[in-house]
């Protein structure tokens, strides 16, 4: 039932009568548990989207349960363009009244994904809240506006350490944003160890002559041809002697792989399925891992080169496409999955390289 709730919500621009009698359906059940069901699987056809037509039939859902206190329909209210909704998420985001930080979270998410008139403001607002803000950054990174780029790097040390890669993720998105970043990093006031290879690609990708000099100065350069890659990886095995390895702080290792790997690939049954799963390849095989680490566009499979999206925001995402209908893509990036509405996508470029950079040693 939830499936083809999910699949009927898809096509509600297509085929509107077919979701408004499953609505319609839902109200002259009046069963809690088909109503969560049928509401849970709408919800996720409509992940992602700015905007969808509201059923004919929506106004019988709202008039049995209010916005204000189920927080499905509340969600869909906002997607079907229903002001009262997007005022009751601005509240509950806001932290009126006894909310849980769960749904303060799930109702910004929400006031992003419909691209609210007082988005700015209320971000603006949460900035202060350690609970919110990195969803409030997010959401700030949508306005094209230097200031804010400036207020994310000031209050840098204000997000919590685990929190502090996405925020690095978001000053990358933009040309503005990314020179206020590195002219921190310049000034010592945010390390550039912070700073990740897969960041400095995005940085690269803004196609901005002025600003990828800036990062090689503050940063370094990542030499990326055949030659120097391969001269890298002979200088790092010699350097990789028995009395090396054995001295080797595996623990360490593990957090260098949960930092730098584990957003895209799985070990021992940890991490993400975006990339290939570790645990079975030939990770004992320093030419193996040599060649992988040091040159991973050296062969790429069809299904894991990194994409490359231009938003109508003016932001650029790099990562890997994970799954795509006619109306959403989601993308895994260095820091998160996003799901993003097809329409606001103004450029996709599938380049040749392996979502996975250059220069992470």
């Amino acid at each position: 039932l939830r499936l083809i709730s999910r699949c009927l919500a898809e096509e509600i621009e297509d085929q509107p009568q077919a979701i408004d009698q499953l609505l319609r359906e839902v109200a002259n059940r009046r069963d809690a548990g088909f109503r969560k069901t049928v509401l849970a699987g709408i919800s996720e056809g409509l992940q992602g989207w700015k905007k969808a037509p509201q059923p004919a039939s929506w106004a019988l859902i709202t008039s049995m349960l209010s916005p204000s206190t189920d927080s499905l329909v509340r969600e869909l209210s906002a997607v079907f363009g229903d002001g009262r909704a997007l005022a009751d998420l601005e509240r509950i985001a806001r932290g009126d009244g006894d909310v849980d930080p769960e749904t303060r979270l799930a109702a910004l998410s929400t006031l992003i994904q419909s691209d609210a008139d007082n988005l700015r403001r209320v971000c603006e607002t949460l900035l202060t809240d350690q609970r919110m803000n990195v969803l409030a950054a997010r959401g700030l990174s949508r306005f094209d506006d230097p200031e804010i780029g400036k207020v994310l790097v000031s209050r840098y040390r204000n997000f919590r350490g685990p929190d502090r890669p996405q925020v690095i993720s978001i000053l990358c998105s933009r040309k503005s944003f990314a020179e206020e970043l590195l002219a921190a990093m310049k000034n010592g006031s945010i390390s550039r160890s912070d700073l990740s290879a897969y960041q400095v690609r995005q940085i690269h990708s803004l196609d901005d002559s002025a600003l990828s000099r800036t990062v090689g100065e503050v940063w370094g350069e990542v030499r990326d041809s055949p030659a120097e890659k391969m001269k890298a990886i002979e200088q790092t095995k010699r350097s990789l002697t028995p009395d090396v390895l054995r001295s080797a702080d595996k623990s360490n290792g593990r957090r260098l792989f949960v930092k730098h790997c584990q957003n895209c690939h799985r070990l021992y049954g940890e991490g993400e399925k975006v990339g290939p799963d570790l645990t079975g390849s030939d990770r004992s095989n320093l030419d193996y891992l040599l060649g992988n680490v040091i040159d991973p566009s050296a062969v790429v499979d069809k299904d894991f080169r990194m994409t490359i999206l231009l938003l109508d925001d003016n932001r650029v995402i790099n990562g890997l496409v994970t799954e795509e209908s006619d109306r959403t893509i989601k993308i895994q990036t260095a820091t998160e999955l996003l799901t993003l509405d097809k329409q606001s996508v103004e450029v996709r470029r599938v380049t040749e390289k392996s979502p996975m950079p250059d220069g992470l040693f």
